[in-house]
């Protein structure tokens, strides 16, 4: 998703990545050209499947398609956003502290998709496009807007839980606050101070 030329980094509308997999930005312009792809997703969360089905109407957040064999396997939403962390001001009292963030807004994989690997490889299929995902909110970071912080709502249910976990985010701890904690009641915040590449891919 990311490229690098002699004027700095690239970010394409869409391309390939590796086992046959495609990426695309949805927009109003090719929203015709994927509605089928789009309509037929089916993730098993009705509010997830509801958003990408809107998502070229939305100016709030960026959304990427990945595809393969003309099926949406996965789509991720992302947004400028903020976390607000009380911290001690010269006198040791809590102040909150506003600092800027990339939002993972929705992430959801299609449902025959989800705990699976790509055939022939030990490569998950939600792990391999979460982690393009991240690349990409990491260029953003280091190249597009000074972000300090990945954040995420995640589904309160163990199994989602687990996935983010394992991709280094962790709970809200006490004193933190993001900007969309209403909008998200029934999910659970969870950040990532921004990695390094190394981080990122697990090395």
């Amino acid at each position: 998703m990311i490229k690098k030329t002699i004027d700095g980094i690239f970010i394409p509308k869409s391309g390939e990545l590796e086992y046959g997999v495609s990426f695309a930005l949805f927009q109003k312009d090719n929203y015709k050209q994927l509605f089928e792809a789009v309509e037929n997703f089916y993730s098993g969360n009705d509010i997830l499947d509801e958003f990408i089905r809107e998502a070229h109407r939305h100016t709030e957040c960026i959304t990427y398609l990945f595809m393969k064999d003309r099926e949406v396997l996965a789509y991720c939403s992302m947004s400028c956003s903020a976390i607000f962390i009380d911290e001690p001001d010269a006198e040791g009292k809590p102040i909150s502290i506003l600092h800027p963030a990339i939002e993972f807004r929705y992430f959801a994989v299609r449902k025959k998709y989800q705990m699976k690997k790509f055939e022939g490889v030990d490569i998950g299929v939600s792990s391999y496009i979460f982690k393009k995902c991240l690349l990409y909110a990491y260029h953003i970071s280091q190249n597009g807007m000074a972000a300090e912080y990945f954040v995420l709502h995640a589904k309160n249910e163990e199994r989602v839980k687990k996935f983010y976990r394992n991709h280094s985010f962790a709970e809200f701890m006490p004193g933190m606050r993001s900007l969309t904690d209403i909008t998200f009641a029934d999910c659970v915040p969870a950040f990532l101070k921004i990695p390094s590449l190394e981080e990122i891919y697990g090395e």
